[in-house]
């Protein structure tokens, strides 16, 4: 493995290990029975939610997390298989 793929990949691993760090939360405002209960998202450190006031159910939005796992895992296969060819396309042509 060259030096540039194995950059992707540590730089991916450190994307996906800050975004589990800072993931989205979502909380959850029940109120009464004839309204409909408000949801509410943000993105905060997992040692500390963002939410102070808690007035319902609060935790780690595990689906949009996921997500954003799997679209960093993409983007970071992505470009270590097109690594070899962008390599290859930006290096500096001899004079003729």
């Amino acid at each position: 493995m060259s030096k540039n793929r194995a950059f992707v990949v540590v730089l991916g691993l450190a994307v996906i290990v800050f975004s589990g760090l800072y993931p989205p939360w979502i909380q959850q405002i029940v109120g009464s029975a004839q309204q409909m209960p408000m949801t509410i998202a943000r993105y905060g450190w997992l040692w500390s939610p963002p939410f102070e006031n808690v007035y319902g159910n609060v935790g780690v939005d595990w689906q949009r997390l996921l997500i954003t796992w799997v679209l960093i895992a993409a983007a970071t296969t992505c470009l270590f298989i097109l690594m070899p060819y962008l390599a290859k396309s930006s290096a500096p042509k001899g004079r003729d």
